[in-house]
Order: structure tokens, then sequence, then C-alpha cells
């Protein structure tokens, strides 16, 4: 549509942001988004009530590709934290009230990896005391790491990334992370990172785009 009819929906505040593709994510009165600006790439914070920014914490340099420029991954907040994935895959971690910056990983440039050629797209899946993400190396295609400090707890699969984000599903009584490799579909043992099994599933562009779901 060109516009909301006159019965509404109320627009409540609208703010100028910087360039990005991030989603928004809400918790209390948190807004939570990533973009562009400045020179940087931001982890910003809005207030839900009024739209104004409570903080914001630099990720790295702009994100510069050619078919957009910007971060392309929505943050994730877990209890009193935040992390947040820029698009050449660096990960940060933050505490929520005030965004002080807890720790960081460049987890693609660590582990020998190569950035998608869109961009790092996959949000951080927290499960218990471990952040999850793809990180696309040849031994590494998903990593976890310690919420307490960013430490590598465990690394599993091989080949690029696509621009799907994991998900922790229960299938047959197990819980598993699944997540999509820019080639295969891969079940995952969350504690231990163990292959619990894993499906060829190729596309034209090797992407892979859709996060799994359950049916």
């Amino acid at each position: 549509i060109d516009a909301f009819p006159a019965s509404g929906p109320v627009i409540r505040w609208r703010v100028a942001g910087g360039v990005g593709m991030s989603a928004v994510v809400v918790q209390g009165d948190n807004a939570l988004t990533t973009w562009n600006a400045d020179g940087q790439q931001w982890l910003v914070a809005l207030d839900t009530s009024n739209g104004s920014l409570k903080w914001r914490t630099p990720m790295g340099a702009a994100y510069m590709n050619p078919m957009g420029d910007g971060p392309r991954a929505t943050p994730t907040i877990a209890a009193d934290r935040a992390y947040a994935y820029s698009g050449e895959g660096i990960l940060i971690a933050v505490d929520l009230a005030s965004g002080r910056p807890l720790w960081r990983k460049e987890v693609v440039q660590e582990l020998s990896a190569k950035p998608s050629e869109y961009g790092m797209s996959c949000s951080p899946l927290v499960i218990d005391d471990r952040v999850i993400v793809h990180a696309g190396a040849d031994d590494a295609a998903v990593v976890a790491f310690a919420t307490s400090d960013g430490k590598l707890l465990w690394k599993t699969g091989t080949g690029h990334s696509g621009y799907s984000s994991p998900v922790l599903m229960d299938i047959a009584g197990t819980q598993q992370v699944v997540a999509f490799s820019g080639t295969a579909v891969l079940g995952i043992d969350p504690d231990s990172g163990k292959n619990l099994w894993s499906y060829l599933f190729e596309t034209d562009y090797g992407c892979n785009t859709a996060s799994p779901v359950a049916t």
C-alpha cells in the first residue's frame, strides 16, 4: 500500500537511522537493530516509547557490499546481554542496559574463513551458556562461543555460509541445532557440537537463505 488508511494503524514515532538490512528485536523498552553510520557499523538501542537513542555500540568499520551496504544480521537479546554479528563476521556481546562492550570475536578472520558474498547474515542463537553463529570455514561451518567471555567451545561442519540463521529444534525427542550451510543442512548437538546428521541441500547459487522450521 502507498499509505495507511485514516483509521490506522497510528504511527507512534519515526526516527532517522543508518543504512542496513537488520530487522528489529524488542524486549521491554529496548528496540535493537544494526546499521552503518559515521563510518561504523553500530548496534543500536532505541526506546520503544518514543524512539529516542538509548545507546549505540560500534561493531566495526562500515560494511560495504556491491549488493547493498550495512550489516545484515538481526541482533539477539538473551537475559541481560545482547549479541550482534557484523557483515564481515565480527561477533560482539554487550550489556543490554548500557551497551557496554563485554567481548568481541572476529569469527571469520580467526577461523580462516571467507565472508559470504552477500555478507554474514545469521542472527546469533543463544542456548544456555553458548552463542552459536555461522562461520563458513573449511572445518567450521557452525561455531559456538561461551556467552561469558567469547571462548570458542566447539566448531563443526564444513563449507561456506548461506544466509539463514541456526535454529534450536526438538527432533525425535532430541534437542539439536539445525543450521543451513551454503550447500547442506546440519543437525548439531548444542552441547558438544557433534554433527548428528547432514543432508545435501544445494541451490543454484549456494545461498540457502531461509531458516529451517519444524512441522
